[in-house]
């Protein structure tokens, strides 16, 4: 009895977890849209992710992932799915473009590493987007500090093994979540375990 108690809060708690996280990106959007846009001719993100592609490849590739729980590789398999070139110690930068209401367009980023992130490098790569959005797996503790920056708008979802171990499928959960990133423009946490940092 109190098993089924304790699940259905736990499910209670990730549903309101996922609902805020919705709200949140929602205003990312349009907060964004009527910002300055930046200025995005770089090295650091020169990437442009072909979201169909992309999105084509990481399904199959979350299908590998299916009963996977081997963090090691992960990330790389995921950012070659994607398009980017896997170099090791960087954190590799790719850009999106996604059509709005009213010809508008949102720019965003991506990146996925092992390390926090400081969103100052943004400002100092030039690869600062309109939204940016940080993906960061890790077998055990994440190197760094999260820190934010008054004119970067980051989300940096952080995930370690211990809090993966806990859910099933979890890699292939990230996939699918990233997927769900490049169909809308907003991301969701679809394993329930990840820690959030925000920037500003």
């Amino acid at each position: 009895m109190n098993k089924d108690i304790n699940q259905s809060k736990t499910n209670e708690s990730k549903k309101s977890n996922r609902q805020k996280q919705k709200s949140h990106s929602r205003k990312l959007l349009r907060r964004s849209l009527s910002s300055n846009k930046p200025s995005c001719k770089n090295d650091a993100a020169k990437i442009q992710i072909n979201r169909e592609t992309a999105i084509q490849k990481l399904t199959e590739l979350e299908k590998n992932y299916s009963g996977i729980d081997q963090i090691y590789g992960f990330l790389t398999n995921v950012k070659r799915a994607i398009g980017l070139q896997p170099s090791k110690g960087a954190s590799e930068y790719g850009y999106i473009i996604f059509p709005q209401k009213n010809n508008e367009v949102l720019s965003a980023s991506i990146s996925l590493t092992n390390h926090h992130g400081d969103a100052r490098t943004y400002v100092e790569r030039n690869a600062n987007y309109e939204y940016n959005l940080k993906i960061v797996v890790k077998r055990s503790k994440i190197k760094g500090i999260f820190r934010p920056h008054d004119n970067v708008v980051l989300d940096e979802y952080e995930y370690t093994g211990k809090e993966l171990r806990k859910v099933d499928n979890a890699l292939a959960l990230i996939i699918r979540s990233i997927i769900g990133f490049l169909e809308t423009g907003m991301y969701e946490d679809l394993t329930g375990v990840a820690v959030v940092h925000r920037s500003p």
